[in-house]
């Protein structure tokens, strides 16, 4: 008899045991997914636990690499950002020890700034002079820097006004073939047909808002021609790699 209690006090005991083993996994699993009562828990808190910021030191940081990384976060935010403040952060920035890669954002940001610079003072100076060659290499720098359009506004009025009263020659001949040259390009989409008709225009300072608007198309017909043409090849490169597996 008390053998078989016992066997029936552990047949008894048995599937309580399963049932409480599978409850306590149950409720390891439950804190480890993302939509249980306790895993939301566990994700609140972390997004209430404090994260690294510009103004939180990291770890072996020193104060002049902390000061340096804060001021060339300021100058990389402002679109204002003079040429005395960049080159002061980036100087900086070295003297902290700060590695290539913190210093590339402003270093890129000192480039182009010095660019809008030299070609905002070329527009000045060409309309002072009232010189059609100098106004046209004027908004050349001026496409180079990325100017805002209606800072050569004013050039492309003085130069359209220049050719009204000019009686043409060589150069008015060149820009006329770079015209059609473009439009020929655009309609073609040609990859060589449209860089090289945009190289010649480019050279020729096109100075006329409408040729400026054709060359701008130009420019974007090309970005078109190209990023089909490289998708091509992704998609040719995924075809073999797909074929050779």
């Amino acid at each position: 008899m008390g053998d078989t209690a016992s066997c029936v006090c552990n047949s008894d005991r048995t599937p309580q045991y399963k049932d409480d083993a599978a409850a306590g996994m149950d409720s390891v699993m439950a804190d480890t997914r993302s939509n249980s009562p306790r895993g939301k828990l566990n994700r609140h808190r972390a997004d209430l636990a404090p994260r690294p910021t510009p103004r939180t030191p990291r770890p072996g940081e020193t104060l002049a690499q902390r000061v340096a990384r804060l001021n060339l976060g300021k100058v990389c935010a402002d679109d204002d950002a003079d040429d005395v403040a960049i080159q002061r952060a980036l100087a900086d920035g070295k003297a902290a020890g700060l590695a290539a890669f913190e210093l590339a954002e402003a270093t890129e940001l000192a480039t182009r700034t010095a660019r809008r610079r030299k070609a905002r003072e070329a527009l000045a100076a060409a309309m002072s002079s009232r010189e059609e060659e100098a106004l046209r290499r004027a908004l050349f720098l001026a496409d180079e820097a990325a100017l805002d359009g209606r800072e050569v506004e004013g050039a492309l009025a003085l130069i359209e006004e220049l050719e009204g009263h000019a009686v043409g020659g060589v150069a008015a001949t060149h820009r006329a073939k770079a015209v059609l040259r473009l439009e020929l390009a655009i309609k073609s989409r040609g990859q060589q047909e449209l860089e090289e008709a945009i190289e010649e225009a480019e050279s020729t300072g096109l100075g006329v808002k409408s040729q400026r608007a054709l060359l701008a198309e130009a420019r974007v017909t090309l970005k078109m021609v190209n990023a089909r043409r490289q998708a091509a090849q992704d998609r040719r490169r995924r075809e073999l790699i797909s074929e050779e597996s």
